[in-house]
């Protein structure tokens, strides 16, 4: 058995440029799609190891794609999807080889069990088999044997079993038989022809000069440069180069590899713009970078790609040029319109609540115009904790916890004639938004004053009407003279006081735990071991490959900007960076599983019966949607439960999720290990439903709530009110941020609520991932399945006095990629 290989050689390339890391793809053209061997990405092979330009090759769905299409004179390439390692420089050592062409063997053999169809003893034999029926037919061109008098005999009816060979065997040995051939016969030269099609993406392409060496079982063809007349590797181009030779076959084994005593260890991308050539080798993990850098690893957060800066990151999971231009655009104008009005660098308290409504005038919409009029009433209030950026705080109560001692006697003129506090309870028509988590949260200084933070607890009643309104409001954990129960009956300053520290404290548990957190940085835990631990064939890698588009680039910018000393955390909110830091820390230690999965979170939350819930109902839906796509993916290639528990990459996927991103946490009752197809598929919903449409709920809407900025204070620079009677206009606006303050986070929420261009709506694939054709089935039932929820929403929403559409399918990215 022979196989083909590529090394890829590429000369003149510029470190932390826009250049194509180019993928050469051995393919098989069918059914319209490539089946390809995509090229592992090694830089992302250690847990915070940095990427290095060794390293640097492409996925296939990125977009500076050079896909290479060899065909032989003879029998198709086998096709595979999982390709050697890339090098640069020279061919690989004969042990390297040796190594690259066994892999693809059991490639092949892989990707025939994936095709969910027989044993792997049935897939060696027939492999075994079918190169022996291609050597018959075709003894001078097969590139599988070299002479057909040394084809091994098929054994016959009458042989004993002993004389057959086992189809246990290791895959080497079954093949050992049809590669070995006398000193003295020439190998036979396979010629094949390089078929190059350059991705159609704006600045895919390359100006460098592209060398190919295909390396075969037993030999390698001479480096040879991949040029035409004229420009080559054009955006959307696609060019056949002149045909390589290559060994076909040779004597099977493992080698000593040559050691190549010129090569130098390359650890940094500085020393790869030198001529030399470097041998690729483990490097250590990326010594502490100091308190400066905002993407140095933190103890007890999840892990994360060990990147300090976007120069050093691998040009393919970078943010494409249409993308990044789209982001320009929408940050410069907006960014430089309030800093030519002195409004970033002005201090001190706004002067009347008006003036808060000129600050992105140009970038209103209708829930933020709504939002402006409405946000001081009890009823919206109550309305954002069903359908605003943070709908997962409500807990339905059944009795009152000592630490909010409420009594029916103040809150009965708030309720409905005949019926009482403990009526309500018993009902299951009183809530709790308790903000425990910010009772030990440091503060820090803004503008050189020193701010604030509550933990607050909001009791909310489900009314007749089917309308959440808040019932009480106590500013600390610690019931007592100085920390009073704020009631709607108080004064209107006072009350509206209070509703505002509740909302500093929704801001805060939202930006820090339900975005940041649960969505950006868990979400780029799922993309790293997806990467790591995932061959390219496996069908959960394909499953997973689209939602995991861009979050490593934008959770690097996210950390260089808000975790770096002096950031836009520590310039905007209350609790700055070490604030951040203590709740994100905290939040993940008290994260389950539970929480994780909507169906269970809404169900241990008591909250499936609260009419409105645009957010529960409308994510039920994607949900649903999701997990029937992902049960139909998964049960067609996965038989039985046994297959769950036997696929050791399933294993050490789910393993390393454990392990990196919650940390061991047994208590946290996410999975360790897989041993059923249901766990299987629940994971798999759970983990695309938060990368995409639980990013896009708690995303998208944060510029219409936020922009009116006492709906949604980052900061309070007075100390939480001690007694009532004493709030004026005046003090209030006293409390609330300054003006720089407000326009900095102001424009935060324009930049993350305006997706980019490049999108990819929750069900778009396109790049051909699965190639089968029950797959590909699967996802256009996805597709129009997630077609009719839109429609259901839209029509729903015509209804609704505020549309709430933050869950309309083409409008939720695949990924978590702003």
């Amino acid at each position: 058995m022979a196989h083909v290989c590529v090394v890829i050689h590429m000369d003149d390339a510029q470190v932390g440029m826009q250049v194509p890391c180019v993928q050469f793809w051995l393919t098989e053209r069918r059914k319209g799609s490539w089946g390809s061997w995509g090229a592992r990405r090694q830089g992302l092979q250690g847990i915070s190891q940095p990427l290095t330009r060794s390293r640097s090759v492409s996925q296939s769905y990125r977009r500076h794609l050079v896909p290479v299409s060899l065909s032989a004179s003879g029998p198709s390439l086998l096709s595979g999807t999982q390709a050697p390692d890339t090098y640069l420089g020279e061919p690989s050592p004969a042990s390297q080889r040796d190594r690259l062409c066994q892999r693809q063997t059991n490639n092949y053999l892989g990707e025939r069990l994936w095709a969910g169809r027989g044993s792997p003893q049935l897939a060696r034999t027939e492999l075994l088999e079918r190169e022996s029926q291609r050597a018959l037919e075709h003894p001078r061109e097969s590139w599988a044997f070299p002479q057909r008098p040394i084809l091994p005999p098929k054994p016959s009816h009458h042989s004993s079993a002993a004389q057959q060979p086992s189809p246990s065997r290791p895959v080497a040995h079954l093949l050992q038989a049809g590669c070995q051939r006398h000193p003295s016969v020439p190998p036979i030269m396979a010629v094949y022809r390089v078929c190059v099609t350059t991705g159609a993406y704006l600045m895919a392409g390359t100006l460098d000069n592209i060398s190919v060496t295909l390396v075969g079982t037993c030999g390698e063809s001479p480096k040879q440069r991949l040029d035409r007349v004229g420009r080559d590797f054009a955006p959307g181009s696609r060019e056949l180069f002149v045909r390589t030779p290559c060994p076909s076959f040779g004597i099977t084994g493992h080698g000593n590899s040559r050691p190549d005593r010129n090569a130098t260890d390359v650890s940094s991308f500085e020393e790869m713009e030198s001529d030399r050539k470097f041998a690729l080798t483990k490097t250590a993990p990326c010594a502490d970078q100091g308190d400066s850098s905002g993407n140095r690893y933190l103890p007890g957060f999840p892990m994360k790609i060990d990147i300090s800066s976007l120069l050093y990151m691998e040009p393919n999971i970078r943010y494409s040029a249409t993308k990044t231009t789209s982001l320009l655009f929408n940050a410069i104008p907006a960014s430089l319109g309030l800093k030519l009005r002195g409004l970033l660098d002005r201090k001190g308290s706004w002067k009347k609540l008006d003036d808060i409504r000129n600050i992105l005038c140009c970038h209103k919409t209708f829930t933020s115009e709504y939002v402006t009029e409405h946000w001081c009433e009890d009823h919206f209030f109550g309305y954002q904790y069903l359908n605003g950026v943070n709908p997962v705080m409500l807990h339905c109560l059944s009795s009152l916890p000592l630490k909010l001692p409420v009594t029916n006697d103040m809150v009965a003129p708030l309720l409905a004639p005949g019926t009482c506090l403990q009526t309500e309870l018993e009902r299951g028509h009183i809530f709790l938004a308790d903000y425990w988590i910010l009772a030990e949260a440091p503060v820090h200084c803004i503008n050189g004053r020193p701010q604030y933070a509550a933990a607050p607890l909001c009791l909310l009643w489900l009314n007749p009407q089917g309308a959440l309104v808040p019932l009480a409001i106590q500013l600390s954990q610690t019931p007592g003279p100085d920390s009073p129960i704020f009631l709607p009956t108080d004064s209107d300053w006072d009350w509206l006081l209070a509703k505002t520290w509740v909302r500093n404290s929704e801001f805060l548990v939202h930006e820090n735990n339900t975005h940041f957190l649960c969505t950006h940085l868990l979400c780029e835990a799922f993309a790293m071991a997806t990467l790591r631990q995932l061959p390219l064939c496996h069908p959960i890698y394909k499953l997973l490959l689209p939602h995991t588009r861009y979050t490593l680039q934008v959770n690097t910018i996210a950390r260089a900007t808000l975790l770096n000393p002096d950031g836009l955390v520590d310039k905007v909110t209350s609790i700055g960076r070490q604030g951040l830091l203590y709740l994100m820390s905290t939040g993940l230690a008290h994260f389950t599983y539970t929480s994780f999965c909507l169906p269970d979170s809404l169900r241990a939350r008591g909250v499936l019966e609260i009419p409105n819930y645009h957010y529960r109902d409308d994510g039920l839906k994607i949900w649903a949607a999701i997990e029937s796509f992902v049960s139909e993916i998964v049960g067609y290639y996965y038989p039985s439960d046994a297959s769950v528990q036997q696929d050791s990459e399933l294993q050490a996927w789910v393993g390393e999720i454990f392990a990196q991103a919650f940390l061991g946490r047994e208590s946290s009752g996410f999975p360790r290990q897989l041993c059923t197809l249901g766990e299987l598929v629940k994971f798999l919903t759970a983990i695309i439903f938060n990368c995409s449409a639980q990013h896009a709920a708690v995303n998208s809407g944060q510029h219409d709530f936020g922009v009116w900025m006492p709906n949604a204070p980052s900061s309070m620079r007075q100390p939480p009110p001690q007694t009532k009677g004493a709030t004026t206009l005046k003090s209030y606006l006293d409390t609330l941020p300054e003006v720089n303050t407000t326009c900095n986070n102001i424009l935060l929420f324009w930049l993350v609520s305006q997706e980019p261009k490049d999108q990819r709506p929750l069900g778009t694939y396109l790049d051909e991932h699965f190639t089968e054709e029950a797959p590909r089935q699967s996802i256009t039932v996805f597709q129009n399945r997630l077609a009719q929820i839109s429609r259901d929403i839209r029509e729903r929403n015509r209804c609704l006095e505020l549309p709430y559409a933050y869950l309309d399918p083409p409008l939720i990215e695949n990924s978590v990629s702003i």
